[in-house]
């Protein structure tokens, strides 16, 4: 089973159905009538657990810290009566599998890919806003020979974090489709209004960076997909160095309407690599990235 806790301390069913405060979860989940019955909320993704016994759920909930508008989604497991025993013996968990990888190889890999946006091979670069996204596209460009970005935060705002994709399609991804140069106009985020006009060629390799950007609706158009992965805490924190302490509430939001487009359009399980945005493994951050291999089973 599955739950999501959200920042307003009620929790709803994986399928959206119904909303419940977070008092009653123990009868919603429709747990066994055991007070000492000891049940796991687990975010395997970003190591979060948190034990309750059902007693505890009955009385006063499932509490956890979280930051305005954000949510977590819990898998919840119910364990036998010996936890402790269990928790010791239980093995943690291997961190990923990383390699190495250089930029010009990838660049090698994306050219040898067929264009599927009429004359050009567009590439998305996808994962949460503090990822690593950008420097990692300035990064690949180079490897490229000076291949154009096109940036999602050029249609993206605050108050439209990811309602903006058809226009996107309209004034970028149609007019190269059809070969011809692609005008548009990009936010200026620091005033919050139209900002200057952008001008796209169709050239053999255009990168299309942000949130996003290797979604469902351009699947079929994409030569190659990316994912840059980094923990929540991480891309938090870069967000705020970069746009001030003030941008919390923002960020916050930001983050919970991420989660929520990526619970629905799962694109990490369907890019061409997954990469790590915030790797500890020694490298030449200009020349090479990390990539994380997929399990095979």
């Amino acid at each position: 089973a599955e739950i999501r806790i959200e920042r307003s301390a009620a929790w709803r069913s994986s399928t959206g159905a119904r909303r419940l405060k977070h008092t009653t979860l123990a009868a919603a989940l429709e747990l066994p009538d055991d007070p000492g019955l000891r049940v796991r909320f687990h975010d395997d993704r970003m190591g979060r657990e948190l034990i309750r016994t059902v007693g505890e759920l009955r009385d006063g909930g499932l509490a956890t810290r979280l930051m305005p508008y954000e949510a977590i989604v819990f898998g919840v497991e119910i364990l036998g009566p010996h936890l402790e025993a269990e928790l010791v013996t239980q093995a943690p968990e291997p961190p990923p599998a990383t390699a190495i990888l250089r930029y010009d190889v990838l660049a090698a890999e994306i050219r040898a890919r067929p264009p599927r946006l009429g004359p050009v091979r567009l590439v998305a670069i996808d994962g949460q806003g503090g990822a690593g996204k950008t420097a990692f596209a300035q990064r690949l460009s180079r490897a490229l020979g000076g291949s154009r970005i096109v940036q999602t935060d050029d249609f993206a705002s605050w108050g439209d974090p990811l309602g903006w994709w058809p226009r996107l399609e309209a004034e970028v991804l149609t007019p190269l489709s059809r070969g011809r140069i692609a005008r548009y106009r990009a936010f200026d985020w620091s005033t919050r209004k139209p900002g200057p006009m952008r001008v796209v060629r169709p050239t053999d390799v255009v990168l299309l960076e942000g949130v996003s950007s290797a979604r469902a609706a351009v699947t079929d158009q994409l030569s190659y997909s990316i994912w840059l992965e980094a923990p929540a805490e991480a891309r938090l924190r870069r967000g705020l160095e970069r746009d001030g302490a003030a941008a919390r509430k923002l960020w916050g939001r930001w983050q919970a309407d991420e989660d929520a487009f990526y619970a629905n359009d799962p694109v990490r399980d369907r890019v061409d690599l997954v990469v790590d945005g915030d790797p500890a493994l020694p490298h030449d951050p200009e020349t090479q990235c990390i990539r994380l291999l997929r399990s095979s089973g």
